[in-house]
């Protein structure tokens, strides 16, 4: 009878601390989706908000630009004020930029999809970025998986995404470093994934969960903080999944994953840690 009720209290004992293990993963998992569902919300309100201040201030700076170029043009402008109309031609083509990244971020427009191939689509984003000087000191290695089929997607949508992501990438490295871009195709054999790394100087860890909110940016005058936003609105649309891994001093690696079938993604995967020690790692499930 000692026997069994010892035997009896170790299984109680085992089932409870398996109980703890379920709940706290169970926990987890719950605050995880809470956190999808708040940051899907959070983006659709921001995109209603941005698209009609967008159109609001599109059509006084397309007037502004008109009047301002036109005048520029006039053989009869005092020469001193050159270089001050300049600036006004200059900075409202800097406004209209961002004004079409909100339009770019707010835009609900369906994928024009077709079969492509993401080897193909990476290597013309790469020759349109490659020659800059951003990239002089930066060594582009390739690891591409050969072979793949190819999927339904907007090459046009993507090639923006991968230029995005590249110049990102090329910008952390201001005094040189790799940037390695590798494909294949997920151990369930069911998505293709595209892992952009660099070693450039990190993303510190608080500022991880809001990378993909809009506007923010560490870059401080150099981005309106659209870039990434608008590039996780083209991913969701695809039915794939985005997440960064970073180590401070060390690199970032973004990988996406699209579905080779066009169903949605059940995980999210990180293509595998690109280093021996990641500090953090931030999944987001589109």
């Amino acid at each position: 009878m000692t026997l069994k009720l010892k035997q009896a209290r170790d299984e109680l004992e085992d089932w409870a601390k398996n109980l703890e293990t379920k709940v706290e993963e169970r926990t987890k998992e719950i605050t995880a989706i809470q956190a999808q569902l708040i940051r899907s919300e959070k983006l659709a309100s921001i995109g209603e908000l941005v698209a009609g201040i967008a159109h609001e201030i599109n059509n006084p700076l397309t007037g502004i630009l008109v009047f301002s170029s036109l005048v520029n043009d006039n053989p009869k402008l005092d020469p001193a004020l050159k270089d001050d109309l300049k600036t006004i031609v200059q900075e409202t083509e800097r406004c209209s930029k961002i004004v079409k990244g909100l339009l770019d971020f707010a835009r609900e427009s369906l994928p024009q999809k077709k079969l492509s191939s993401i080897n193909d689509i990476l290597d013309l984003a790469l020759s349109l970025v490659e020659h800059q000087i951003l990239f002089q000191n930066i060594a582009l290695i390739k690891d591409y998986t050969f072979g793949m089929p190819d999927i339904m997607l907007d090459p046009n949508q993507f090639e923006q995404v991968f230029i995005n992501m590249l110049l990102n990438a090329g910008q952390s490295m201001a005094s040189g470093g790799s940037l390695n871009i590798r494909t294949g195709i997920t151990e369930d054999g069911l998505s293709e994934f595209i892992a952009i790394s660099d070693t450039g100087c990190g993303i510190p860890e608080e500022n991880l969960p809001k990378i993909f909110d809009p506007f923010f940016s560490t870059k401080e005058n150099r981005g309106t903080g659209l870039g990434l936003s608008v590039s996780y609105g083209i991913i969701h649309n695809h039915r794939g999944n985005i997440c960064v891994q970073s180590v401070v001093g060390i690199g970032t690696t973004f990988t996406i994953e699209l579905p080779i079938n066009g169903e949605d993604k059940t995980e999210v995967g990180c293509g595998g840690e690109m280093y021996g020690k990641t500090d953090s790692i931030f999944q987001v499930t589109t």
